[in-house]
C-alpha cells in the first residue's frame, strides 16, 4: 500500500469529484492515476491561496482504478458525466472522456476543463481512481497534526514515505473523522445544496 500526497490547488468539485456516492479522481494528477493501485491512499492538502497549507481537503483509499474509456461507459458513473448550465452538482461532472468509433478521444464539454493541454494532461492519466471509502472536507479542511507534516508535499506529488507514519496518519484520520462528505468545495460552495 502506496500513499500519494498532493497539494490541491483548485477546489470545485472537480478533481477530485466527491458526489453521486463514490469520490474519484478522473481528471489531473496523470502520474499518481497512471501508477496508484487498489488499496492506496491518495490525499489532497489545501494550498497558502485556498484553505491554508498543510490542511485536509480529502483521502480516498482507491478501489478500483479504471482505464477512462471503460469510467465513461460504466452506469454507476452516468451522474458523474458534466452537464454545463446544471447544478453544481452536475457542472462538476469528472466523467467527461470517450473514444469515438475511430478510437480517436472526444470529450463532454465541461465547465473545468476546456482547453486542449488541459485535454491532453488528462488523457495522459489513463486511468480513473474510484474510492467509496473516502473523507471529502473542501472548504471545511483540517489541519493534518505536526506529526504527520512529513507526509505534506509543496508541490508536485509525494509517495516515498515511512510505512509507519502512514499507519498512524491512517489511524488518525479514521479514529478522528467518519468516512464521508464534511464539508462543499472550497471554489464551488453551491454544491452544498444540491
Amino acid at each position: 500500500m502506496k500513499l500519494y500526497s498532493y497539494v490541491v490547488r483548485h477546489d470545485t468539485g472537480f478533481a477530485p469529484n466527491p458526489f453521486w456516492g463514490y469520490c474519484t479522481l478522473a481528471t489531473c494528477k496523470p502520474g499518481i492515476r497512471q501508477s496508484a493501485q487498489a488499496g492506496d491512499w491518495v490525499v489532497g492538502t489545501g494550498s497558502v491561496r485556498t484553505v491554508g497549507s498543510g490542511m485536509l481537503v480529502y483521502a480516498i483509499q482507491v478501489a478500483e482504478v479504471l482505464p477512462l474509456e471503460c469510467y465513461f461507459s460504466d452506469s454507476r458513473f452516468e451522474a458523474k458525466k458534466p452537464i454545463v448550465g446544471g447544478t453544481p452538482r452536475q457542472c462538476c461532472g469528472d466523467n467527461m472522456y470517450f473514444k469515438d468509433d475511430r478510437g480517436e478521444w472526444k470529450w463532454i464539454p465541461s465547465a473545468y476543463h476546456r482547453k486542449q493541454a488541459e485535454k491532453e494532461r488528462d488523457i495522459k492519466g489513463r486511468n480513473v481512481l474510484i474510492a467509496r471509502h473516502f473523507y471529502y472536507f473542501g472548504g471545511h479542511a483540517v489541519e493534518v497534526p505536526s506529526e504527520y507534516s512529513d507526509l505534506i508535499v509543496v508541490r508536485g506529488y509525494k509517495y516515498k514515505h515511512n510505512p509507519d507514519a502512514v499507519r498512524s496518519f491512517l489511524g488518525w484520520l479514521e479514529t478522528s473523522f467518519k468516512p464521508g462528505i464534511h464539508g462543499s468545495p472550497y471554489d464551488n460552495p453551491g454544491c452544498a445544496s444540491c
